[in-house]
């Protein structure tokens, strides 16, 4: 079980939508108290029901607009974040966990899935700390 404080480091300059969706989300402190509530070993680690949901609730599904896919644009690898559930970035985020390529590819392809940042390298411990979260905590067949 791990307890702590790590850092994402946010591309808005490869992923502008996904960023501007991200960062009034942790300005109000919408991630603050969360719980890991998904994670499957060298997969993914997914955050981002907050134990305050009807409080601190992010906004409803609205129309949104995928970044492009670019040639510089961040491919699903380990320690890299993404929104979970594509376009709607209701909140819900993960971290790669192992290198996910194929998610790059979903929802046919549109850029919803592509990261918009990654854990920071600039302390050391940031992903050792991800990895030691508890992995027993799944959802859904197979998972």
């Amino acid at each position: 079980v791990a307890n702590g404080k790590f850092h994402i480091v946010v591309r808005s300059d490869l992923a502008p939508k996904a960023s501007e969706a991200f960062l009034p989300l942790v300005r109000a402190n919408y991630y603050s108290g969360t719980y890991f509530h998904r994670v499957v070993k060298n997969f993914v680690a997914q955050v981002g029901i907050n134990s305050n949901y009807h409080i601190m609730r992010p906004p409803g599904p609205k129309e949104t607009v995928p970044d492009p896919v670019l040639p510089s644009s961040l491919s699903n690898v380990r320690g890299t974040v993404s929104f979970a559930g594509g376009n709607m970035r209701l909140g819900q985020i993960f971290i790669n966990l192992g290198n996910n390529q194929k998610l790059d590819n979903d929802n046919g392809g549109d850029g919803s899935t592509r990261p918009f940042g990654m854990v920071s390298q600039a302390k050391e411990d940031d992903m050792e700390l991800i990895d030691k979260i508890y992995t027993g905590y799944k959802e859904g067949s197979g998972q």
